[in-house]
């Protein structure tokens, strides 16, 4: 799970942090409603998280890019922050986030998530009433047949 040996005596937490997109047919409608479907079908491609400490003392950190949502033009257009499209590359290049399948940061995910007392997020809300959920429901959609 993490770069050192695990301490049981200490607690763990995992702290998430993820980037959305929307579905393609929210760019035919104006800023406040193209907002609105962002929110309501959120999609991930940026996923990200890190396990820590109480002291904030980080022991792993992931990031991943989701490739059904970032390698689809039509659909990573639609985030917020798209225009750093060229910052994502980079930063694949550098090996600083790796781009991987749904399923696989989301194993990855939880296996992380077994070693921690509790896991919080920088918007909780969102991440795990919407985001998490419609992504899941979205890319099972994409692969069904």
């Amino acid at each position: 799970m993490i770069n050192e040996k695990i301490d049981r005596r200490k607690k763990y937490y995992l702290i998430l942090d993820c980037e959305t997109a929307t579905l393609p047919y929210a760019s035919k409608f104006e800023e406040e409603q193209k907002k609105n479907i962002a929110i309501a079908k959120p999609l991930i491609y940026d996923l990200g998280w890190q396990v820590i400490d109480r002291n904030g003392k980080v022991y792993k950190r992931k990031s991943y890019l989701i490739s059904e949502i970032f390698s689809v033009p039509q659909v990573f257009n639609t985030g917020y922050y798209a225009h750093k499209r060229p910052i994502y590359i980079d930063r694949l290049q550098k090996g600083e986030t790796i781009l991987t399948d749904w399923n696989s940061a989301i194993t990855d995910l939880l296996n992380d998530m077994q070693y921690v007392e509790s896991v919080g997020a920088y918007n909780s809300m969102f991440d795990f009433k919407k985001a998490i959920p419609f992504t899941e429901l979205y890319i099972n959609m994409l692969y069904s047949s």
